[in-house]
């Protein structure tokens, strides 16, 4: 049994000073000032149109609609937490797309980890969360099923990335992936913008310096403890000051069920009916240290326009439901 075999050992780790998300500064500027990230998306404009002040978006909600129970599932076995925290943003962002923005496509199946694991350019572990938003840009993405003649990816294996990541994923994974792209990716400066990207349905990865106490205080917010260097995914905020008295934002892990939830949130049905039931493994994060530490770092990246599989049938499931 290794560290990485329960959610509190990896927990131990990052607590100990693990690197998962080592970020490059030059390679993150270098994807903003070329335009590989950034350039595909108008945020000044959805800030105006579409703006996310005193508003709530709960885009979990979403993927749990078609892949139940995914966060708590695929804990971490090794240090991909980059991966993970990609490929929750990009199921998070396409269920949207089909659920909330009636986009004519089929979830399929659950987004796989290994690609963007595999294009971290070393043997070592971790991952630049930048390395990862230019792998889909460039490349794309995969899911979760066999690719014969190829690689099998119907099961998270931790051990397939990491064998990629000296020489990169083999020429048959990137011709796999590129026929899912995604096509919009920005990193917002502002809490103004961020809110604004997820009221308008993007989900987020960021890596960041920061750790969380295991439980949550009276009012249902988990404080700052520790510091992991961790990739994460942002999946909402709220803002309207109706459940929290301060606006905050959900964060979910990629360790399992490795925290405790609220209390309230777990045993009240009227909160339930808004936020639905509670996610194994989920932060709810203050603004003032998401907006210093997740958005600060400007590690971050927001994933749009998902190239998704073509719908067998057309959905019908409004306009405003989760958001």
């Amino acid at each position: 049994m290794t560290l990485f075999d329960t959610p509190q050992g990896i927990k131990s780790l990052y607590d100990n000073g693990f690197a998962g998300a080592p970020v490059d500064i030059d390679y993150r500027d270098m994807l903003v000032g070329s335009g590989i990230v950034g350039s595909s998306l108008n945020i000044q404009h959805l800030t105006k149109t579409n703006p996310g002040n005193g508003k709530r978006a709960l885009l979990w909600r979403s993927r749990e609609k078609y892949d139940k129970g995914a966060f708590a599932e695929e804990s971490q076995t090794t240090g991909d937490c980059t991966s993970h925290g990609d490929r929750n943003a990009r199921d998070v962002t396409r269920a949207v797309e089909i659920d909330i923005k009636g986009e004519p496509e089929e979830y399929y199946k659950r987004g796989a980890t290994e690609p963007t694991y595999g294009y971290r350019g070393y043997g070592g572990q971790g991952m630049d969360p930048g390395r990862a938003a230019a792998f889909v840009t460039k490349y794309g993405w995969m899911v979760r099923e066999d690719y014969p003649g190829c690689v099998d990816l119907s099961r998270y294996d931790s051990r397939i990335g990491s064998g990629w990541g000296r020489s990169g994923p083999p020429q048959c994974v990137l011709d796999a992936c590129s026929k899912h792209g995604v096509g919009k990716q920005v990193t917002p400066r502002t809490a103004d913008e961020a809110m604004a990207l997820f009221q308008n349905g993007y989900a987020c990865h960021s890596g960041q310096n920061v750790g969380f106490a295991d439980s949550p205080g009276s009012d249902g917010i988990h404080r700052r403890s520790g510091s992991w260097n961790h990739d994460m995914s942002t999946v909402g905020y709220d803002d309207t000051k109706e459940i929290w008295n301060e606006r905050v934002y959900f964060v979910v892990n990629s360790w399992g069920d490795f925290n405790r939830q609220w209390e309230k949130w777990k045993n009240d049905r009227t909160m339930q009916h808004v936020l639905g039931p509670t996610v194994p493994g989920m932060i709810v994060v203050a603004a003032d240290v998401w907006e210093r530490y997740f958005l600060g770092g400007q590690s971050i990246y927001f994933y749009g326009d998902m190239e998704g599989f073509p719908a067998k049938t057309l959905p019908n499931y409004g306009t405003e439901e989760y958001l």
